[in-house]
Formats: structure tokens, C-alpha cells, sequence
């Protein structure tokens, strides 16, 4: 079912209360906050985040909704609302064929939508807990994390699973290297960090230096050998040698993280993360690594998913409904509830869902 959205009606005042007292970006920190789009009638847990770059719309994964939506972000508004979905976690948007992915943890499916209308076009079943979704910049087959551990394969001209990997348990954030098709995968049940050779469908390297747990978020250098992991537990960056395993540099982290880009326009790094800060890494000579943690900007707690788009010169971050200004006493780990929350000097919770663009300054 889908739900087109006419007008936004008294959110984005509710909103801006609920921004009150924040810490806003200025011109002196490497984040300007550009944007504020009201999410509306969206609750609890949003995921992942996807774009098509033809007619600049982020989809958007509503978990707890069961939606996804549809946002015009130049204009600053939801044009449209997929709906009846399954606990939505991952979504990809192929270009080439003009088709958005939805993984759907709740049932395992894969659904099918087209670019233009949103609507559905097929299912793919892939058995459990479909999460995120890559498409492969070589071919452009989709790759979806899925199940108790592994990586479906599907391609997007004849929209059918091709192929499978199996890895040794559920696989959270991962990278495709588009020079040689190696994916690097985070894995934090079995703790380490698995490197794929997708063409060959098996494991070709297994890390397990890792320096801390919960690894969830991962990002690959475009122009370097890098890797990016962030750990939640104890908060931390790792850099990485994709080439060798080799950690070559640590930085402390913001809390409860589940995004991490690379700013290569910028030559900077980002993490959004739960604990209402984005951290910000930027290069720095004779730094192990090349990177160090500069002070974090202010977002909203709660807000960890996102997108950074190097094109577009722009970071995504979704925050989700049931926030509130101020510092968290403790991690939230993304799963906000649908409620008011005990805010600052008692503020009550009444924030909206939001979506948040932000513009890096140099």
C-alpha cells in the first residue's frame, strides 16, 4: 500500500521545540546542519538509508513503521510512503535498472519497487532476518546480508538470486571494493571481520585483531587502502590496511554507532551515532593511520543511521521519534520507544522522526 503525502501539518514546529537548546552547527565546525525534514506518523527503530540519484529521493527504512519513505530532500518534504512492509532494515536503489531493494527482516524478503511509481514489481524470500543491502558498482548485482550468516547475490537485469555465501554468523555493516570485488564484512557474533571474494563466492581472509566489540558500521577509502571499522564496545574507530588486515591507527568514538563514511572531498571521516554526536576525523600528519578524532558535533540522541553522499557534498542522518535534546544518561542503542522520555530540566518528549542534512564546511 502506499500513501502519498500532500502537506506536512504541525511537525515541523514540533520539531523545532524539540531542537531548542540543541548545539547548532556553525561555520566553524566541519557539519552545518542545512535541513530538518519532518518524518511524519513515524515511530520507534529506523534503519537504513538509500538514494536515487536521478531524481535526488532518499528511501528510507522505518523498522518499527513497517514503511518505507519516500523523501524529496532538495524540496524537504515525504512525496510518498511504501506501507505493509516487515520490519524494513536495509534498502539499495539500482540505477541501471531503476528499481528500489527493501530487505525485510521480519519475514527475510527481498521486495521489489520500481524508480518512478514505488510500485511493487517482485519478491525474492531469502529465509531470515534480510538486513542491509549494497549494489555492486562493477555489475551491479545486489548484495543483501541476511539469515544466521550470509551474503544473496541477486542480478538486477533478471531480478533473481544468483548466488549465496555462507559466513559464520549474521552479517552487519560491509564494504564492496570496487576495484576487485573483495567485500569486507563486519561480523560481531563471531567477532571479526571477514573478506569476501564474491566472484569466487568463499571467504578469502578472516581479521581477528580486533580492539574492541560490536562492530557493526564499515566503510572503505575511495581513493586508499583504508578501512574504517567502529566499535561500540568500548567506543572506538579502527583503521585498517584493507590490503593486509593490519590495524594501523585507533581514535576514540562517539557511543552506540552504527554509520561510518568517508569524506574524501573533505579528507575527513564521519560516525553517526546514538548518542546524539557525530564524530569527526580528520587527517593529520604523523597520526598512526592518518586520522584523528577532532571534537564531535551535536546531533540528536538517538540518530545513528545515515547516509554520506560525496556527490551531493551531503550527510543524511535519520532520527527517529521519541528523542529529546540533552545528553542521554545512558546508551540507547537506536531502539527508541514510542513514548515520552524524561527530557532535560523535565522536558517532555515530543520530537517527531526527522530527517537531518548536513552540509560539511571547511
Amino acid at each position: 500500500m502506499i500513501k502519498t503525502f500532500s502537506r506536512i501539518l504541525g511537525v515541523t514546529t514540533l520539531f523545532a521545540v524539540a531542537l531548542a537548546g540543541q548545539p547548532v552547527s556553525s561555520a566553524s565546525q566541519p557539519l552545518a546542519l542545512e535541513a530538518t525534514i519532518p518524518l511524519p506518523d513515524t515511530l520507534g527503530r529506523i534503519d537504513h538509508l538509500a538514494l536515487d540519484p536521478k531524481r535526488q529521493l532518499l528511501y528510507i527504512a522505518e523498522f518499527a513503521n513497517n514503511s518505507v519513505d519516500v523523501v524529496d530532500w532538495q524540496k524537504r518534504h515525504v512525496v510518498r510512503r511504501i506501507s505493509g512492509l516487515d520490519r524494513p532494515q536495509g534498502v539499495g536503489f539500482s540505477a541501471a535498472s531503476d528499481t528500489l531493494y527493501v530487505a525485510n527482516g521480519g519475514d527475510g524478503s527481498v521486495r521489489l519497487f520500481r524508480g518512478d511509481n514505488t510500485k511493487e514489481i517482485g519478491r525474492i524470500k531469502l529465509g531470515s532476518d534480510a538486513d542491509n543491502i549494497l549494489i555492486d558498482p562493477r555489475n551491479d548485482h545486489v548484495v543483501v546480508g541476511y539469515g544466521h550468516g550470509g551474503l544473496a547475490i541477486i542480478d538486477a537485469r533478471t531480478r533473481k538470486q544468483i548466488a549465496d555465501v555462507h559466513l559464520p554468523a549474521h552479517p552487519e555493516g560491509f564494504a564492496i571494493d570496487p576495484a576487485n570485488g573483495h567485500v569486507f564484512v563486519n561480523i560481531p557474533d563471531a567477532a571479526e571481520i571477514d573478506v569476501v571474494d564474491i566472484d569466487g563466492g568463499k571467504i578469502i581472509g578472516r581479521w581477528r585483531n580486533l580492539r574492541g566489540a560490536d562492530n557493526y558500521s564499515l566503510a572503505i577509502d575511495p581513493k586508499g587502502p583504508l578501512l574504517a571499522t567502529i566499535f561500540r564496545n568500548p567506543p572506538v574507530m579502527v583503521l585498517y590496511d584493507r590490503n593486509k588486515g593490519d590495524v594501523l591507527g585507533t581514535s576514540p568514538a562517539c557511543r552506540d554507532a552504527d554509520g561510518v563514511f568517508f569524506d574524501p572531498n573533505h579528507q575527513r571521516i564521519y560516525a553517526s551515532c546514538g548518542s546524539g554526536e557525530i564524530s569527526v576525523f580528520t587527517i593529520q600528519d604523523g597520526q598512526p593511520g592518518g586520522y584523528l578524532a577532532a571534537p564531535p558535533v551535536a546531533s540528536i540522541p538517538g540518530a545513528r543511521t545515515g547516509l554520506f553522499v560525496p556527490g551531493l557534498d551531503r550527510l543524511f542522518i535519520a532520527a527517529p521519534a521519541g528523542t529529546f535534546p540533552g545528553t542521554l544518561p545512558h546508551d540507547i542503542a537506536g531502539y527508541v520507544l514510542n513514548q515520552s522520555l524524561p527530557g532535560p530540566n523535565g522536558m517532555s518528549n515530543t520530537a517527531t522522526a526527522a530527517l537531518l542534512v548536513y552540509r560539511p564546511e571547511n
